[in-house]
């Protein structure tokens, strides 16, 4: 049988390897993220769409991101922690299911076909900044235009400019 102490030990040592795990998961997540982005901007096409609509959004299962999840699967680590007896704070991931997202569509001048384009996931304050008929940048592969980038990213009331070697 496991002493105290050597159980407490165990049960660290889970813990670590765990929340490491999760935590170079979400790094790798980002980081490819980061990377399909960037490419974009480097290789991809920069046209102007116009934004149709900000639409207020709530994450079906399938689609939350992988921080919302590591969050829920914290917050049921200490419920279950905390019904053993623990009186641990439980911090509440309630505003993490709204979100905005920025649809947008761009009309190819040489196929005449027409993209809708739909941005990641936006914070109330950010989403106020765009409007339905303002033009948004969105980085295109133009080979297969379905992979895309909305800019999202806002500096000083304009989009920021970037020198894109296509």
């Amino acid at each position: 049988m496991l002493s105290e102490n050597m159980l407490i030990l165990l049960t660290f040592i889970l813990c670590v390897l765990f929340f490491g795990g999760l935590g170079l998961w979400v790094f790798l997540v980002s980081s490819q993220r980061k990377r399909h982005r960037e490419c974009l901007q480097r290789e991809g096409e920069r046209v102007m769409a116009t934004i149709l609509r900000v639409q207020k959004s709530t994450p079906t299962p399938l689609k939350k991101s992988a921080w919302h999840k590591v969050l829920r699967v914290i917050e049921a680590i200490f419920e279950f922690l905390g019904a053993l007896g623990g009186q641990l704070a439980v911090a509440s991931t309630a505003g993490a299911d709204t979100y905005y997202l920025i649809v947008a569509e761009w009309l190819d001048p040489q196929t005449k076909q027409r993209y809708e384009f739909i941005s990641e996931g936006l914070s109330m304050p950010l989403a106020r900044r765009y409007k339905a008929g303002q033009q948004i940048p969105v980085f295109i592969a133009r080979q297969r235009p379905e992979r895309y980038w909305v800019d999202v990213t806002y500096r000083q009331g304009k989009h920021a400019q970037r020198a894109c070697s296509a």
